[in-house]
């Protein structure tokens, strides 16, 4: 929550830039790994670099949804693990076994 919410206050309010950068080293670590690989970089390979590149432009707005929802899933997913543990851990009544 508290790490949700540094990122959105950062994103929005220190560095807004920063979602531009992000997309700018992935795009060119993409071309480094594809040349690095011996491949070549035809028009098809450029569309799926460029395309990436815009996915994470438009992600960079998703922040505080996630903010909203991570509560609720670790509250679940402790709930979960909780019941898991428990049903390792419980000791049983010896008053109430017949």
């Amino acid at each position: 929550l508290i790490g949700g919410l540094v990122s959105f206050m950062y994103i929005n309010f220190v560095d807004p830039t920063i979602p531009e950068k992000i997309a700018d080293a992935t795009t060119e670590m993409s071309y480094s790994m594809i040349e690095s690989f011996g491949g070549e970089i035809n028009d098809e390979a450029e569309a799926q670099i460029e395309e990436q590149h815009q996915e994470i432009l438009n992600k960079t707005g998703t922040f505080l949804p996630t903010v909203i929802y991570a509560p609720f899933i670790y509250a679940i997913a402790g709930l979960i693990l909780g019941l898991i543990i428990s049903a390792f851990t419980k000791e049983r009544d010896p008053e109430l076994e017949y």
